[in-house]
């Protein structure tokens, strides 16, 4: 069994890194860490939602000690040419080394008028949404995807796909070439 750390007590995210690492047939302890992301509430760009994955493991490494330590974010990123704004959920994981993975989970497009108020009014995707469907704490509760599905796709499914996509390099027949070793 391993002992790893995830950087958030928010329950979508600790299900979701569970599910992908049992997924592998990785037996595992998940530690919740109430780690702060050290960027604004709602990402708006790659840049920044990956910087509070890092800081998610970064404190959670000064925090516990465990085999892995996983920071999971979701924000904003902006789609050249067809000028488009998706959601997108970057997960890292370290070892004790601080020997890093980096996965990305698939990602939606937000509406246009969504988008408008979330970078003209300095709103967090999860206050308009809440605002929008009534469901309070609706990211800890399947998220916006769940809402726009119908029930049908929930956050914790991507976050199991970002820390999937994280977990690869460290499950490669050519784990060294990622520098893993």
């Amino acid at each position: 069994m391993i002992r790893v750390a995830v950087g958030s007590k928010n329950p979508s995210k600790i299900e979701g890194v569970r599910r992908a690492y049992e997924y592998l047939g990785i037996d595992v302890e998940i530690i919740p860490i109430e780690a702060r992301s050290g960027v604004s509430r709602q990402p708006k760009s790659i840049e920044e939602t990956v910087k509070g994955a890092l800081n998610r493991v970064l404190y959670s490494r000064n925090v516990v000690d465990a085999d892995e330590y996983v920071g999971v974010e979701s924000g904003l990123m902006y789609i050249p040419y067809v000028d488009r704004v998706v959601d997108v959920t970057v997960a890292i994981i370290a070892d004790r080394n601080l020997r890093i993975s980096i996965g990305l989970s698939p990602a939606f497009e937000i509406p246009p008028d969504i988008v408008r108020r979330l970078y003209g009014e300095d709103l967090e995707l999860e206050d308009i949404v809440v605002e929008i469907s009534g469901i309070e704490n609706i990211g800890e509760k399947g998220g916006f995807i769940s809402y726009l599905t119908g029930g049908k796709y929930e956050r914790s499914e991507l976050v199991r796909q970002a820390v999937l996509m994280a977990l690869t390099p460290r499950l490669s027949p050519i784990k060294r070439m990622y520098r893993l070793e």
